[in-house]
């Protein structure tokens, strides 16, 4: 289940779009940054880190590699965010849900805040976790890899 904090708008440029359900196709949206997005088939820091946790939690490698800016991925590699994955769900970690509670984009820049509900050892506690966000080529990409635990 994935929501945003108490159902609110975000705000991208100084514009309200719904981002309520980030699995819409955009159909819905209210706003013509959105909408231009959606047209293009741009994704929104919000699919991008959907896909990202999606990834972490699948232990696939590649699409968390995918998703790294190129600077991100000059900083890293492959082999060692497998290690780290394959590391943390081995000792039986999981995400049992996440809300995205902020997004702030700034030109072809951008920071996504999350809440995670992790569960490990068997208690299940919040992380916070700031995703900063840059867009190559008109692609938004993860610009560090952001251990999701």
């Amino acid at each position: 289940m994935i929501s945003l904090a108490g159902g609110i708008a975000v705000f991208v440029f100084g514009i309200p779009i719904d981002v309520e359900n980030p699995f819409d196709s955009f159909a819905s949206t209210t706003d013509s940054a959105s909408a231009l997005e959606s047209a293009s088939g741009m994704q929104t820091p919000q699919d991008v880190f959907t896909i990202y946790e999606n990834g972490f939690q699948t232990l696939n490698e590649d699409a968390v590699w995918g998703l790294l800016s190129s600077d991100a991925q000059t900083e890293s590699s492959k082999d060692k965010i497998k290690t780290i994955i394959n590391a943390y769900f081995s000792s039986g970690y999981t995400i049992s849900d996440y809300t995205i509670t902020d997004v702030q984009v700034d030109g072809d820049n951008g920071q996504l805040f999350v809440t995670l509900d992790a569960l490990a050892s068997g208690t299940e506690y919040p992380l916070y976790k700031e995703i900063p966000f840059i867009r190559e080529n008109g692609v938004w990409k993860i610009d560090d890899f952001v251990v999701l635990a």
